[in-house]
């Protein structure tokens, strides 16, 4: 919590901190401004090489571009073809008179597969923020936490755990002295072997 606590500050904000290793996560980023004061255009988002590939979430009155390249090597999907190639980049660009006026609130989202061999890696989604009056904003900076924060901090995603497969019971902790105590105590022989079965 406290490497993420100052990213959380980044004008490009993640709906999630953490996603789970080997699963299936759909992430939302949101931004509330534009270019000094001018409307946001286009939202470009450069997709970490961890992942593989996107699946972007519709965004009504915006056109959605994907970019590909080549893997260095080829990797099996869930079906056992080959993938030969990997999401670059996906930009999200406003239709006319649909932009993103500038203190106004909008979230993209993009939905993804975590690799099962990603847990405990930091995920920098660097994004380019474009604007038809005022330039861009480059939130590529990446920052976990330590030292002073940049100007530009990219969105940051944890890699955590798998989750639990489905009837997989989570250990239980042992039993305190107290709860012991409490066990024999309702034993019908104040404290025998059957009562802290029970």
């Amino acid at each position: 919590l406290v490497l993420l606590a100052a990213p959380a500050g980044a004008h490009v904000v993640p709906d999630q901190e953490e996603v789970a290793a080997g699963g299936r996560a759909t992430v939302g980023f949101a931004t509330s401004h534009g270019c000094e004061e001018s409307p946001t255009n286009a939202m470009v988002f450069e997709i970490p090489e961890p992942i593989v590939s996107v699946n972007p979430v519709v965004h009504p009155g915006w056109d959605i571009e994907i970019e590909m390249e080549d893997l260095a090597e080829p990797v099996e999907a869930a079906h056992g073809d080959p993938i030969t190639e990997r999401t670059k980049t996906v930009t999200f660009r406003a239709q006319d008179g649909n932009e993103l006026t500038n203190g106004l609130r909008d979230t993209f989202g993009i939905s993804f597969q975590v690799p099962e061999d990603a847990e405990g890696e930091t995920l920098f989604f660097k994004v380019l923020q474009q604007c038809p009056e005022g330039g861009e904003n480059a939130w590529i900076e990446e920052y976990t936490g330590e030292g002073e924060e940049p100007e530009h901090p990219a969105p940051v995603v944890v890699v955590g755990p798998p989750e639990p497969e489905e009837g997989e019971e989570v250990a239980a902790e042992p039993a305190s002295t107290t709860e012991e105590a409490a066990a024999a105590a309702d034993g019908d022989d104040g404290g025998s072997s059957d009562g802290l079965a029970i």
